[in-house]
């Protein structure tokens, strides 16, 4: 009996031990968690859902810092005011459950965010990375640099293999002495195995970031990198792609590294891996990131056709390669003028979008407002409206159109106006 109740005394203290100690642990992974953090934007205003989403990714940044393995975030709870215009700051609360055990707790996170009035910058540069389209291998997919002031717009589309697993990412890094500041808005899509779709939701969320000139104000201090995505590309999700405008805003240069890496791993000196030349996939800076197109159409007339984008030019099979010019990520501005001289008939017009060169989808922002297609066969010759306008006698109407060929889709396509009264 009394070798029973020893027994039984052990087990107790182990128990309370373990309990007390599990208790103090909890108690101090209580402690850890921030109580409120500071994030800086710039946008004309900055909405509600990038404001939710930047304080979300603010938040686990600073919990992976804390290595806090206990903490699920609860994303669909997050709350924000609707615009945070420029100059103005507000609070973003961030409910956070922490849960170790049967021990569960609630905390509130706290988001600061002030808007900060940078004014506009059109990107000086296109930079690409979509060669080689399938990751061989570890490696550095692209390098880039941005110097005083310059703007880039970044798109990349990469596939893992049918075998292996792949991270990429993609960091900002600040090579010098000291302090930079990067503005960042990010479109990201995917991943999928659906390349066309991933290619469709990067340009519609980068398209709804560019509709309000919003996104993140980061200062990388000296001689370090910011990790500014990270995406894991699977057998099973294959595709992965992104389209972000990077602009240094304070400080002498920036370098931008896209690299591919096993899962798990965090590798050093990675080699380059070289383009491959493959079915018009190229990785390079392209001078210029925009195109500017201006049309009018007249009522008496019955259709106007716009071209949107190039099929590749086909070389010598030879040199082993083609090319396939001025298509993602350059952001056409179309400025189409409507008239209608008749003194008469009010004209209805229809907005059409063409495949012509293989399945696509597209995005665009007309006066402000933002629209897509579903996807488009270019075998079925298919056209889908995207909107009406009515143009009265002796009046006209302008359409400013953005648009960008995105990655995943084929081209060219058609963007056209039709006349139904012709």
């Amino acid at each position: 009996m009394q070798k029973h109740i020893a027994i039984y005394l052990l087990l107790l203290s182990l128990f309370l031990s373990f309990k007390v100690a599990t208790n103090r642990g909890f108690a101090e992974e209580l402690s850890l968690v921030p109580q409120t953090l500071n994030i800086r934007t710039s946008g004309y205003p900055v909405p509600h859902f990038l404001l939710k989403a930047l304080a979300y990714d603010a938040v686990t940044r600073e919990i992976s810092k804390r290595k806090l393995p206990h903490i699920i975030m609860l994303k669909d709870k997050i709350s924000a005011f609707d615009f945070l215009s420029p100059a103005e700051t507000t609070l973003i609360d961030v409910p956070v459950l922490l849960k170790n055990g049967s021990k569960r707790k609630i905390k509130h996170i706290y988001v600061i965010a002030k808007n900060e009035d940078l004014g506009e910058r059109e990107d000086d540069y296109l930079m690409i990375s979509n060669d080689p389209e399938v990751i061989p291998r570890q490696g550095i997919l692209f390098q880039g640099h941005l110097r005083n002031w310059e703007s880039a717009r970044l798109l990349y589309y990469h596939t893992a293999p049918s075998d292996e697993s792949y991270d990429v990412v993609t960091s900002i890094h600040n090579p010098s002495k000291w302090p930079i500041e990067v503005f960042a808005s990010v479109g990201l899509g995917g991943p999928s195995n659906d390349g066309i779709y991933a290619g469709h939701v990067a340009t519609l969320r980068f398209m709804n970031r560019l509709k309000y000139k919003a996104g993140r104000i980061i200062k990388i201090p000296p001689k370090s990198s910011y990790k500014l995505i990270h995406q894991r590309l699977s057998p099973a999700t294959r595709t992965g792609t992104a389209i972000a405008k990077i602009w240094l805003v304070s400080g002498a240069k920036a370098k931008i590294e896209i690299k591919a890496q096993k899962p798990g791993t965090r590798p050093s000196n990675l080699p380059v891996i070289d383009c491959s030349w493959d079915d018009g996939r190229i990785s390079y800076f392209v001078p210029s990131s925009s195109i500017d197109i201006k049309r009018d159409f007249d009522t008496r007339n019955e259709r106007l056709d716009i071209r949107i984008g190039e099929e590749p030019v086909f070389v010598t099979p030879k040199r082993g390669f083609d090319i396939h010019l001025g298509n993602y990520g350059l952001l056409h501005r179309i400025r189409l003028k409507l008239i209608n001289h008749g003194e008469n008939e009010t004209h209805n017009l229809d907005l059409l979008y063409t495949a012509k060169g293989g399945l696509a989808r597209g995005v665009f922002l007309i006066n402000g407002e933002l629209y897509d297609t579903d996807l488009l066969d270019a075998q079925e010759n298919k056209s889908e409206k995207i909107l009406s306008v009515s143009i009265p006698p002796k009046t006209s109407k302008i359409l400013e159109i953005l648009l960008m060929p995105q990655p995943g889709s084929f081209y060219p396509t058609l963007l056209s106006v039709v006349n139904k009264h012709k």
